[in-house]
């Protein structure tokens, strides 16, 4: 008789686990359904996206075929040289900037002066050299190259560039890192205030700066320097470029 009860238990135990993993693969299955759902629907989405990218690319190959978009191609130039040179835009070729193919003759001189750069590392003005070697003697003969960490970490504090940035994100950033950065060891930190336009977000980098006690270099916005800067056509293939066949093609 305790032998029967003994199995009526063993056998009551062993329906539960059953129960209790039919309830398990069931809650698995479940899930399992759901991230098919999911995948499912990131294929659909991932599909209404590469539509939604041919799309835009179809139209934006409409826009760069118009007429008004060869009409406006001076201002596009005038717009990148003025990053170029006063902005944080990467220096490289004005016509990659602009979305354009380079030229044949482009191409082929690029592609010699990256051969050139990496059989024989950077290549450097006359000018350059000379003024690195300068640096070098001048650090020697203050021992400052013998020094084993410290250093100067400048930041430079340029103009929104709008619509990129909003009005006073400059400032905002500056703000950040004066209250949030650490004293990192063996650096001295120093600013540049660099040509901005706006002389009321100018004065508030300026208050931020003796607020929090940094030194910095001030650089003033002058329009008569600005005005007396000339095209930067070093990036073209030749100086008359804008005004030759091959532009105009």
């Amino acid at each position: 008789m305790i032998n029967n009860e003994r199995g009526y238990r063993e056998i009551e135990k062993l329906k539960d686990k059953l129960e209790a993993e039919k309830i398990k693969n069931r809650r698995l299955a479940e899930k399992l359904k759901e991230k098919d759902l999911d995948y499912a629907e990131f294929r659909s989405r991932l599909r209404e996206a590469q539509l939604e990218k041919e799309k835009a690319q179809r139209e934006l190959n409409k826009i760069k075929n118009s007429r008004l978009w060869k009409l406006t191609l001076p201002l596009r130039v005038a717009a990148v040289l003025w990053l170029r040179l006063f902005g944080k835009a990467k220096k490289q070729s004005l016509r990659e900037m602009l979305g354009l193919e380079l030229p044949e003759r482009a191409k082929k001189a690029k592609e010699t002066r990256q051969k050139k750069s990496y059989q024989g590392g950077p290549m450097l003005h006359p000018k350059n050299q000379a003024g690195e070697e300068a640096l070098k003697d001048e650090a020697g003969a203050r021992g400052s190259d013998k020094d084993p960490g410290s250093f100067v970490l400048y930041r430079i504090i340029g103009n929104d560039l709008y619509p990129r940035h909003r009005k006073g994100q400059s400032r905002e950033n500056l703000r950040f890192i004066l209250e949030n950065e650490p004293p990192l060891a063996g650096c001295e930190k120093k600013f540049v205030v660099n040509r901005i336009i706006d002389s009321e977000e100018e004065q508030a980098v300026i208050d931020l700066l003796n607020e929090h006690g940094f030194a910095y270099i001030h650089v003033p916005f002058r329009p008569e320097a600005y005005r007396g800067v000339s095209l930067d056509t070093g990036c073209l293939p030749g100086p008359g470029y804008l005004a030759g066949e091959e532009y105009e093609n």
